[in-house]
């Protein structure tokens, strides 16, 4: 990629680079090579690491005899998409033997599960985003409860 020089200096910004090193060099090619002389630098690394994300959901259909959804939301830094798994497990309070799993991919960095019609009582959903090949995994915890 060719970039100008303004006041002895040039840079360039790599887009979309895929995690991994990456080499870099530059050489300078004078429009002048009467009055100015080439050069090279040495090749210099650089090392794109995969991108943090926070997974968010939101829970809607908290009364008996709704239907109750889990709407999850996975963001990387810079506002970046991931894409990959999402799972999540939704457990009752007091329950030990009552509790739903679900998993499912991503489709632009969003998932929706129903998680049928619950009876009245505390609630807590554990959603992990299993990563990508470009971002982290994260994961989050909710506590909500199904009113009369």
């Amino acid at each position: 990629t060719k970039v100008p020089v303004k006041d002895g200096a040039a840079s360039l910004v790599v887009d979309e680079a895929v995690v991994g090193t990456h080499s870099v060099s530059a050489t300078f090619t004078p429009k002048d090579a009467v009055h100015y002389e080439g050069s090279s630098a040495t090749p210099a690394s650089f090392k794109v690491s995969r991108a943090a994300t926070s997974t968010k959901v939101k829970i809607t259909g908290k009364r008996v005899g709704e239907r109750t959804a889990a709407a999850i939301r996975v963001v990387g830094i810079n506002k970046t998409v991931p894409t990959g798994k999402v799972k999540l497990v939704l457990r009752k309070a007091g329950n030990q033997g009552f509790h739903k799993a679900k998993s499912g991919k991503l489709v632009k960095g969003a998932r929706t599960f129903n998680l049928g019609r619950l009876g009245k009582g505390r609630y807590k959903v554990v959603v992990k985003y299993l990563g990508d090949s470009s971002h982290l995994k994260s994961k989050t915890v909710k506590r909500f409860r199904v009113r009369p």
